[in-house]
């Protein structure tokens, strides 16, 4: 295979690309030559004879950034800015996704009567958000200049369970948390605006066997 940054195939390559030059060779003449002058062909070769005395390797690049030191033993390279490349660094700048924001719960688990702390960050800037917890919606808090919010949630009204949190501006995050008898009390510790989480929010399943006779 033929190394374009480093090692003997540099040679072979400026061989070939020396004698293109010499010919004024066209690749695929036949059907390019209608389209390529060899004045036009003249002056690529030389280009290319160009880049490669200058950066000594034949990784030719004409998007924002080229190939312009190689230390092929490390290995390392660097990568330099083409000045001359057309487009503004923040072209696609409409076609990225923000990452999706997060939820942080200062305790997983609690007793009843328990205060947790929920951080997120990463929400639409600005804006006001939406709690729900184990699909009711409790309370609206606000979002930040900084896309963060933060709220207590107050269990004193709370049965034992699993909560699932989820916090929605769109997109949504999610987080859950465990009251439990067996777990601390978990005291206040900020002033964050209070969420209180009623009673009948858990959802008890019971399962029965089935039984299938044959007769």
């Amino acid at each position: 295979w033929a190394n374009y940054l480093a090692g003997p195939s540099l040679g072979i390559l400026a061989t070939h690309l020396n004698a293109a030059a010499v010919q004024g060779y066209i690749p695929y003449a036949p059907a390019l030559a209608p389209y390529v002058t060899g004045a036009e062909a003249a002056a690529r070769w030389a280009n290319l004879q160009v880049w490669y005395a200058t950066r000594g390797h034949f990784w030719v690049g004409s998007g924002p950034f080229y190939v312009g030191e190689v230390q092929w033993d490390v290995p390392s390279l660097t990568l330099e800015h083409f000045d001359a490349f057309p487009d503004p660094a923040g072209r696609w700048d409409a076609l990225a996704e923000l990452p999706p924001p997060e939820l942080a719960i200062s305790y997983p688990t609690g007793a009843p009567g328990s205060y947790l702390n929920v951080l997120g960050s990463g929400f639409p800037a600005g804006g006001t958000a939406s709690v729900a917890v184990n699909n009711h919606l409790l309370a609206d808090v606000p979002v930040d200049d900084s896309g963060e919010l933060a709220f207590t949630l107050a269990t004193d009204e709370a049965d034992e369970g699993v909560y699932h949190v989820q916090v929605r501006v769109n997109p949504v995050a999610g987080v859950q948390f465990e009251l439990d008898s067996a777990e601390p009390a978990r005291p206040l510790e900020q002033d964050l605006p209070l969420v209180t989480v009623p009673d009948g929010l858990i959802t008890y399943y019971v399962y029965l066997p089935v039984l299938l006779r044959s007769y």
